[in-house]
């Protein structure tokens, strides 16, 4: 819990009116929940355990939207750990980034309050049904390809690989390893 007291003398903003304001923490971890879980690629927040029990929750219409996250607050500065789950195939430090970008403007922007550290742990990546499959395929497609190019002598782009250099320069010549 925080209270924030506003001054009589506009301290708390040009029309401020003395008194407090108190913030639970549940407040402050549904607020931070609701913005890591709009974050794009966030599939799900929480490990395993905690989704099966959100479920349940969700069921009888009672969404914990602070499932996976822990909130410490200390004098108004308030730090997290988050457990996320990936949708796939989005970056998972992309995500992961983003999600403490959100979480810190959550923080400071809708809550008042000072970000501390935000901890951000990505426990799983979530697969549609045949989505991997679909990937492994693909991968599977682009290593034979891969691989026939380099059976045929190819370096992917017409040259022929013994006359491709590092540099990228070609020669035509090949050195068949004899003596000249």
């Amino acid at each position: 819990m925080y209270r924030f007291q506003a001054e009589a003398d506009g301290a708390g903003g040009s029309d401020a009116v003395p008194g407090s304001t108190t913030i639970q923490d549940s407040v402050i971890g549904k607020v931070i929940g609701l913005s890591a879980a709009g974050v794009d690629g966030v599939y799900a927040l929480g490990d395993g355990a905690t989704r099966v029990l959100g479920a349940l929750r969700d069921a009888i219409g009672s969404t914990d939207h602070s499932q996976g996250v822990t909130v410490t607050n200390v004098d108004g500065v308030v730090s997290v750990a988050a457990v996320i789950v990936v949708d796939y195939p989005h970056p998972v430090q992309e995500v992961a980034s983003d999600v403490r970008a959100a979480i810190a403007h959550a923080i400071t922007v809708l809550l008042g309050m000072t970000a501390g550290d935000i901890d951000v742990t990505v426990n799983d990546v979530h697969v549609e049904e045949g989505q991997a499959e679909a990937a492994a395929h693909e991968q599977t497609e682009d290593a034979r390809t891969d691989a026939e190019a380099a059976a045929a002598g190819h370096t992917g782009d017409g040259r022929s690989a013994a006359g491709a250099h590092a540099d990228g320069s070609a020669t035509d010549e090949v050195d068949g390893g004899g003596a000249r």
